[in-house]
């Protein structure tokens, strides 16, 4: 199949974000690779990313807008990834925003890598940002490499668990839902997906724009509440996950790191 035949599917999540979504869905349909469908979750908004999901979807035939009452966003994931179509799956916030190749060029690493998932870097935006030197280059991993970089970290070569610096082959996820009701529910989405891919590709450009400045984001509010309540289990049942799939040197060394954060978290309080 020529690349050009083959289909991802964007699921952007958006609640209560009218000021940055416009922003958010111009930069995707921007995108240099054309065989783009773009759905667009409306979580019970109280404010205009309804309406602005529905005039874009009625411009646009690759936009595909859902409305639902709030339940979170992977709640608003989950009911994308129901109706994508797409051979490849990306998510992205709705306040944050893309730059136009990068669609074209994650694909192409997994085509060109035989790769199941591609990642790449990110720039953060805004007051606080940190600054990045990326140097374009693309990194081959295998399953045990990527596991590697995303639990002990690397000084270059940074895997976020956030999914939307990563695009995913769809039979790779699934059978992999977002725990809905929790926030930080990229932790352990990401870890079973590194877990089932035979391979994967880092891309260090940065391709995603992320908000980091914004006050009534889901995260930055409540910040110690959402640590206690979904970080800190999650980070324990990654580590019980790394042990039931055979992974024990990693599960050790994402203990260790379990406790560098407990350390860290105290530090900060």
């Amino acid at each position: 199949m020529a690349n050009s035949e083959i289909l991802i599917s964007v699921i952007v999540t958006a609640y209560n974000i009218e000021n940055y979504l416009p922003r958010c869905l111009d930069s995707l349909l921007r995108q240099s690779y054309k065989p783009l469908e773009i759905i667009v979750v409306d979580d019970g908004s109280t404010d205009d990313p309804p309406g602005i999901c529905d005039r874009y979807a009625g411009k646009h035939e690759n936009i595909t807008a859902i409305h639902r009452e709030n339940g979170g966003p992977s709640a608003a994931r989950n009911a994308g990834l129901k109706i994508a179509k797409g051979t490849y799956i990306g998510y992205v916030d709705g306040d944050d925003w893309v730059e136009p190749d990068m669609y074209r060029d994650m694909l192409k690493a997994c085509l060109d890598k035989n790769a199941e998932i591609a990642i790449c870097t990110y720039r953060q935006v805004g007051e606080g940002a940190e600054e990045i030197h990326p140097t374009g280059n693309v990194i081959e991993l295998t399953r045990e490499e990527a596991l590697e970089l995303y639990i002990s970290g690397h000084e270059q070569y940074h895997i976020y668990h956030s999914v939307w610096s990563k695009l995913f082959k769809r039979e790779i996820i699934a059978e992999i839902d977002f725990l809905e009701g929790r926030k930080s529910e990229d932790i352990m989405y990401s870890t079973m997906a590194l877990v089932r891919a035979s391979k994967c590709v880092f891309l260090d450009t940065p391709y995603y724009n992320y908000m980091v400045d914004r006050a009534d984001s889901i995260m930055n509010s409540k910040l110690a509440e959402r640590r206690f309540q979904d970080e800190i289990p999650f980070w324990k049942e990654q580590i019980a996950y790394l042990k039931k799939e055979g992974f024990q040197e990693l599960a050790d060394k994402a203990t260790y790191q379990f406790y560098r954060r407990m350390l860290f978290y105290y530090w900060n309080w």
